[in-house]
């Protein structure tokens, strides 16, 4: 049996920035479908102002290492792929570049964005900051 509280219990967690992208994509696309494209616009933005971002910058602001992913040209075509999945037409609104606009912005992607050049990072983190992050 283990010994180690929960708290500092650690596993290695692959932060992957495509699978952020999907995650929030889905999320957009399904909300628009239901609740019309300005009232998404609206609630996507009122749920990410005013976002205290410490504990997210202090998970992602140090010991993250590179992991195995596709290159930058494939991780871009990768992105393009899930955006033409999840926004079909190019007159579906939110448009493309919208959309791609809208998940950039929000957290943890715009923080992601901003800290890492590569797609896939991992660290030894607590399931708490694994939570936080994806949630």
């Amino acid at each position: 049996m283990d010994d180690n509280p929960c708290q500092a219990r650690s596993f290695l967690y692959r932060l992957d920035l495509v699978s952020f992208y999907t995650a929030y994509l889905r999320w957009l696309s399904h909300l628009s479908a239901r609740l019309g494209v300005e009232t998404t616009r609206r609630i996507w933005k009122d749920a990410f102002a005013g976002y205290d971002d410490s504990l997210l910058m202090s998970i992602l602001s140090s010991g993250w290492q590179q992991a195995p992913s596709p290159g930058a040209g494939e991780t871009a075509a990768c992105l393009d792929a899930r955006l033409a999945e999840f926004f079909p037409a190019a007159d579906w609104e939110p448009s493309r570049t919208e959309a791609k606009s809208l998940i950039e912005a929000a957290p943890p992607v715009a923080q992601i964005l901003k800290l890492f050049s590569h797609a896939a990072v991992e660290k030894e983190i607590s399931a708490y900051a694994a939570l936080h992050l994806r949630f």
